[in-house]
């Protein structure tokens, strides 16, 4: 085994995020020109989730197997974390998308009202995203422990 064990599995997870709020334009009669969020298209996704075991634990060996167990313990925190906070965000959008209401614009400005309101919209999904990012490492950190570690070490006798 390495001598240095917490190097001998890495489990990589990334996600993107993206939100495109479509506005609906309507010229009044006295001629303002009025915007509203007819629709959010917000798309977060999980676009990366490996699993590496360093090369010189055979697969199929007994510490192979041991830190692939580990490892998944991990790709579990990133799946369940991913969707409790997927279920935020909706949460979140849903909510400030009801609350923004009918806004004045100028001819000029209609496209930079629509790229507003999706940094707005951006902005609104940060807090979720950083409670995933914030909750997996802290999950991650709790079984990445000396006392884990050990535990694992012990399973095998051919390191």
């Amino acid at each position: 085994m390495t001598s240095d064990r917490r190097h001998a599995g890495l489990t990589q997870a990334k996600t993107h995020f993206t939100v495109r709020p479509t506005l609906a334009f309507a010229k009044l009669s006295d001629g303002t020109i009025c915007a509203k969020v007819r629709d959010v298209e917000a798309k977060w996704e999980m676009t990366m989730l490996q699993v590496d075991v360093a090369v010189e634990y055979g697969k199929g060996s007994c510490p192979y197997t041991e830190i692939l167990r580990h490892e998944n313990e991990h790709v579990s925190i990133a799946q369940r974390n991913f969707r409790e906070a997927e279920q935020s965000l909706k949460r979140d959008l849903t909510a400030l998308a009801a609350r923004v209401r009918p806004f004045a614009v100028s001819r000029n400005d209609m496209q930079r009202a629509a790229k507003e309101m999706a940094e707005r919209f951006m902005a609104a999904a940060e807090p979720a995203l950083e409670k995933y990012r914030r909750d997996t490492r802290r999950a991650n950190a709790a079984i990445d422990t000396p006392e884990s570690y050990r535990a694992v070490s012990a399973r095998c006798k051919d390191w």
